[in-house]
């Protein structure tokens, strides 16, 4: 009697994939696979553009007069390049998140197959969890430039 009563209660609290959950989370997969394949190539077009930047930044600075080379700092595109590489790297984090959840999503849903629906929900628990993170980051330097910018402004009017 007792595992009788055990049994029904585990059945009533598991969830269950109805047809229409599954038509949502299809639909969701096909979202995050294009926003993830178009996340790729801008990952790419901003890697190319910033070597770009970088390589050819002295042939830049070599036709330039004299007056306009000293208004661009040596290294600057350097500098610059650097960074759409580093915003390459870190925008790839999240699109390959989000391409590893569509991928698991559709074969788990394809197949009934329970160890991808886990890994498909656990790249988009990172996904979130990452740009939780990034959030967190920016709001801080944000933070902190308002604060440099209040103690600059009142040192200042001294």
């Amino acid at each position: 009697m007792n595992t009788k009563i055990l049994d029904q209660h585990l059945s009533n609290s598991q969830l269950i994939i109805t047809p229409e959950i599954k038509s949502f989370l299809i639909e969701t997969a096909k979202w995050a696979k294009l926003l993830s394949i178009v996340g790729f190539l801008f990952v790419a077009l901003i890697a190319i553009v910033g070597i770009g930047i970088s390589i050819f930044s002295g042939s830049v600075l070599s036709g330039l007069d004299e007056v306009s080379s000293e208004l661009v700092p040596e290294g600057m595109f350097g500098a610059v390049g650097f960074m759409y590489v580093v915003l390459a790297i870190v925008y790839l984090v999240p699109i390959n998140y989000m391409y590893k959840f569509s991928s698991k999503m559709n074969i788990a849903l394809a197949k009934d197959d329970q160890n991808h629906l886990s890994e498909s929900f656990r790249n988009l628990k990172s996904l979130y969890k990452f740009f939780g993170i990034f959030m967190a980051i920016i709001i801080g330097m944000y933070a902190l430039i308002f604060a440099i910018a209040i103690v600059a402004g009142l040192v200042s009017s001294f």
